[in-house]
C-alpha cells in the first residue's frame, strides 16, 4: 500500500486491503476528465465524496495526492489549462447559495481564514462566457484547485481531472 508521504508501504503485506483508500492517504485523484456532476458521481460510484480542504494543511496533502497521482505542474502550460485544475467538491450551486461556498460532502463553509483563493476569484466572475467552442450562461459554481494549490470558481460542465476524498 502507499504510505501518507506517496511511498510503497509493505510493512502489511500479509493483509488484504479491499479500499482503494487503504493507500494511507485522504484523496484519490483521477486524470479522467469529467464535468463536475460526473465526477461527484464517479467518486460517489466509489463510497467517496469529492475533496474537501478545510486548512492550509488539507490543501498542502490535497496538493501532495494530486502531484502523486498526477505529476508536478507542466512548465508550459497555461494558466488556464484544463489540465491544470482539478474538480474538488466546493460549490455555490443554486441561486439561493450563490456566492456562498460550502464543501458538497458536510455543507461546511469553503473559505477559511488564509484560503489560497486565485487573485479575483471567488466573485462568479462570468454570467455568460465562451469556453472554447461552447457559451456557457450559468455562472461559476464548481470549484477547482491547480496543481500548485490555488482555488477558483468556475463553470462546472467543463471537463476536468478530479479528486475524491476517502472516507
Amino acid at each position: 500500500r502507499i504510505n501518507h508521504r506517496g511511498q510503497w508501504d509493505d510493512a502489511f503485506r500479509f493483509e488484504q486491503h479491499p479500499f482503494i483508500c487503504d493507500y494511507q492517504g485522504r484523496y484519490v485523484v483521477s486524470g479522467d476528465k469529467k464535468s463536475w456532476m460526473n465526477a461527484r458521481k464517479a467518486c460517489q460510484a466509489a463510497g467517496l465524496d469529492l475533496a474537501s480542504a478545510k486548512s492550509m494543511e488539507d490543501v498542502n496533502d490535497l496538493v501532495a495526492a494530486i502531484t502523486f497521482f498526477l505529476g508536478k505542474p507542466d512548465e508550459n502550460a497555461t494558466k488556464w489549462d484544463e489540465d491544470h485544475w482539478i474538480w474538488t467538491g466546493g460549490n455555490d450551486m443554486g441561486a439561493e447559495n450563490e456566492g456562498n461556498y460550502t464543501w458538497i460532502a458536510d455543507g461546511s463553509p469553503m473559505v477559511f481564514e488564509g484560503f489560497p483563493w486565485l487573485y479575483k476569484a471567488g466573485g462568479d466572475n462570468a454570467k455568460r462566457t465562451t469556453v472554447g467552442q461552447k457559451r456557457y450562461r450559468k455562472g461559476q459554481d464548481g470549484i477547482t484547485i491547480s496543481k500548485d494549490g490555488k482555488f477558483d470558481d468556475t463553470f462546472e460542465v467543463i471537463e476536468r481531472p478530479f479528486a475524491c476524498q476517502c472516507p
